[in-house]
């Protein structure tokens, strides 16, 4: 296991089912599985392939510290794109 896709990878393979995720926005609270951080990591990364990110490229992750931002940032690791981390008030 070399990249972060593959420890993504073993893990749902492991631990499919199981809780990984969790934040409480509201009232209740919302969970991801590891099966769940695949299958949407999966769509961040269709949506940056069809936006034209190509191996190489520069994308910045901007938001808050929440499980979004980690099923935003596995799909930049099969590009090799750099992500740099920035926090919110853009202090790097």
């Amino acid at each position: 296991m070399s990249t972060l896709v593959e420890l993504l990878q073993s893990y749902v393979e492991r631990f499919g089912p199981s809780p990984a995720l969790l934040i409480k926005p509201a009232l209740r609270y919302r969970v991801w599985t590891y099966d769940d951080m695949w299958r949407d990591a999966g769509k961040v990364a269709s949506f940056l392939q069809a936006k034209g990110i190509q191996k190489g490229d520069k994308v910045l992750l901007w938001g808050p510290n929440t499980p979004y931002w980690v099923l935003a940032f596995f799909p930049y690791t099969p590009f090799a794109s750099i992500s740099p981390k920035t926090s919110v008030d853009l202090r790097v």
